[in-house]
């Protein structure tokens, strides 16, 4: 399924949503009144593909709700997963400002509620819009600063420390709340997605895994990975980072509203 190949089609491979809220409970509310006149709300299963790797794009998103993974594809037909993005990222903004085709492909790994913002309407708004102009220098700004950071700590951290990073995030960026039991954690990619991401191969993730089910950090049920200790997992070198550096959908744009507001 690909959002962009289907732009002009009515359902366009993509699911309206009804109405206010009608994502779910966990659809943030602070989207700014004053932009649902220039962008569509949708909800996109699990797969959808939102940009293709070196296309021209049509439309820049918001992510409101869900997760979604960069992919790029190499000459011999390696994917590589580069990151996730959770709710806040504006999608396909550097390559739209940039004027050049989109070096990575965007896909959902969950169910996603979005803006999409026609790329006409996005540059009209960031000519004129000294706000929104900041806040998108602020999001690349992070953006340089985390593939930095994540460049470093191929060399500085260990595979487990890096894995134990990823999974601390997804705790944070989930919501999944502690239970005598520990913190029950499904993962939105698999064990293969999950390896690229950490940079290591699967056979060593199930090693690191297992590693970590002997420790006493971690046990898996039925699909579900169970973390019994998060203070262990939380004292990974990083991971403190890693929980500060999650860009929430309420942090971006309610930043954003309140400088156009004061602006205004």
């Amino acid at each position: 399924m690909n959002i962009d190949r289907d732009f002009d089609h009515p359902t366009g491979g993509y699911l309206e949503l009804e109405g206010p809220g009608s994502a779910g409970p966990d659809t943030p509310s602070l989207w700014p009144v004053w932009l649902d006149g220039l962008s569509e709300r949708q909800l996109c299963q699990p797969g959808t593909e939102l940009i293709q790797q070196g296309a021209s794009l049509r439309q820049v998103y918001v992510l409101e709700a869900g997760i979604v993974k960069l992919t790029h594809v190499d000459q011999s037909g390696t994917e590589m997963i580069l990151s996730l993005r959770f709710p806040g990222w504006f999608l396909g903004v550097s390559a739209v400002i940039a004027q050049r085709p989109s070096p990575v492909s965007v896909t959902t790994v969950s169910r996603c509620s979005l803006r999409r913002i026609p790329v006409g309407a996005f540059r009209d708004l960031l000519d004129s819009d000294l706000s929104l102009s900041s806040h998108i220098h602020q999001l690349q700004a992070k953006e340089v600063i985390d593939q930095q950071t994540y460049l470093a700590q191929l060399g500085t951290l260990s595979s487990r420390e890096r894995l134990e990073r990823v999974l601390r995030e997804l705790i944070s960026v989930l919501h999944s709340q502690p239970s005598k039991a520990g913190i029950r954690l499904q993962l939105p990619i698999n064990g293969r997605e999950l390896a690229r991401l950490v940079a290591i191969t699967p056979e060593h993730l199930s090693r690191l895994l297992r590693q970590m089910e002997n420790d006493g950090v971690i046990r898996r049920d039925r699909g579900w990975l169970i973390v019994c200790d998060l203070d262990r997992l939380s004292s990974t070198p990083g991971a403190e980072r890693a929980a500060r550096c999650t860009c929430t959908f309420c942090s971006n744009i309610a930043h954003f509203g309140a400088a156009r507001s004061q602006a205004g």
